[in-house]
């Protein structure tokens, strides 16, 4: 691992849109002892959402893995925002939430490319992953994760 995490951030961030910020009335992140809680990150790109609507009806598997490619880069986008990616030591848990038909039943195969990203940009050991069905998420996003991640260190910010 020659290159530097914020260099596989962003060469994984290459080819994807750019997060937007969403106004918020709740913390972006919160920070207790060595683990830094990340909110949820809808698929937001820099010209809006990747997709809207509901994987199996308006939106296809694909696509669906793009938002929660998008999702898990918004996420550490966060965590770099919020104390520096070099600080973190490995990914504790993520959950990703996805609003689907309830005849949709690959919602881990979705969740899988919100991993990938992590292992992409963080490497590391296997985390504790959550993948499940919901009916609908903020602004008709079609995927939301959120993520806990291990720090190094008690950092501050």
């Amino acid at each position: 691992m020659s290159q530097s995490r914020i260099a596989r951030l962003e060469q994984a961030r290459a080819a994807e849109p750019r997060p937007v910020d969403v106004p918020a009335t709740i913390a972006t992140f919160r920070q207790e002892g060595n683990l830094l809680w990340l909110s949820g990150q809808v698929a937001a790109a820099e010209n809006g959402l990747v997709a809207t609507g509901t994987v199996g009806a308006d939106v296809d598997l694909e696509t669906a893995r793009r938002c929660a490619r998008q999702c898990a880069l918004n996420l550490l986008a966060q965590a770099e925002q919020a104390v520096g990616l070099d600080t973190v030591e490995s990914v504790l848990r993520i959950t990703v939430y996805v609003a689907s038909t309830p005849d949709f039943h690959a919602q881990h195969l979705v969740a899988h490319a919100a991993t990938d990203v992590f292992t992409e940009v963080l490497g590391g050991s296997a985390h504790v992953r959550t993948a499940l069905g919901v009916a609908a998420l903020p602004l008709g996003s079609p995927v939301e994760a959120d993520a806990v991640l291990v720090l190094r260190d008690s950092v501050s910010r």
